[in-house]
């Protein structure tokens, strides 16, 4: 798993936030997916509940007119697996995706802090900063060992800006 993928948004904005991790249904196409070399690490942490369905995306609990995360804790907006969540919760709201047939790296225009800051000079250094952290080798390898996560996003294009494409061979 990648653990040291650098954050944009500090986590005292995040806990006060009320977009990421609720759904507008169970199978909402911005629903988390978890890669191949992952699914062994969340399974060791929550040990025998049922947690991802067949095409590797996390279970959603309803109820109360919304849909969210198995794992999101709504009484203080945390989340139960944080330190082994999925690298597309620790990425977003960038994303990766496929664009013009490769992968590239995309923001979700959705996340308030990304309206706030989109294209200002702490927006535009960290997407430097991202570009340069997706070239070292062994984030390459966990791309190439986790295929699934190059997400088809082309649905939402409206709600996205691309950022850069990433390399994978």
């Amino acid at each position: 798993m990648l653990t040291d993928i650098p954050q944009y948004i500090p986590s005292s904005v995040c806990l006060k936030c009320d977009v990421c991790c609720r759904f507008e249904h169970p199978t909402d196409g911005w629903r988390p997916k978890v890669g191949e070399t992952e699914k062994p690490v969340i399974d060791n942490v929550i040990r025998g509940k049922k947690w991802i369905d067949p095409q590797g995306f996390i279970y959603m609990h309803q109820g109360k007119g919304q849909c969210r995360c198995m794992f999101f804790n709504t009484s203080d907006q945390t989340c139960q697996i944080y330190k082994e969540r999925p690298f597309e919760c620790i990425l977003y709201p960038f994303l990766l995706m496929e664009h013009e047939n490769q992968p590239w790296i995309g923001v979700h225009l959705a996340c308030p802090h990304i309206q706030k800051h989109y294209g200002d000079a702490s927006y535009q250094e960290f997407a430097e900063g991202l570009k340069t952290y997706f070239r070292q080798d062994h984030v390459t390898e966990f791309l190439k060992a986790n295929p699934s996560l190059v997400r088809d996003f082309s649905m939402y294009r409206d709600q996205i800006n691309m950022v850069f494409p990433v390399d994978v061979s």
